[in-house]
């Protein structure tokens, strides 16, 4: 199942499933067009690997997004600012007690 975050409604975070973004600023790479990007939960597999990354916490959070939203480094590079923060408030919401 998957959800379009909504950053005012997290109840619904139990089931668990796969969250979508809508972007605010659609990300145009290679002629592909990104209009939403969906992040699957994370396991503790991608956990350990993020903690072997290196580099500044962004560039972890950055590995993550791509992991997790199955984009390349080059198509996260182009999301917009704004957009990052809601995808990381979606990301950190998979690991927030009570919200898993």
């Amino acid at each position: 199942m998957t959800d379009t975050y909504d950053p005012t409604n997290t109840q619904d975070w139990a089931a668990g499933g796969p969250r979508t973004v809508t972007l605010a600023v659609p990300v145009a790479v290679g002629g592909r067009t990104i209009t939403d990007v969906t992040l699957r939960r994370p396991k503790v597999g991608d956990l350990r690997r993020m903690d072997k990354q290196k580099g500044s916490d962004l560039d972890k959070t950055l590995w993550m997004v791509s992991t997790l939203a199955e984009l390349t480094p080059q198509e996260v590079d182009e999301i917009d600012a704004g957009d990052l923060e809601a995808i990381a408030e979606v990301v950190a919401g998979f690991t927030r007690k009570g919200q898993a």
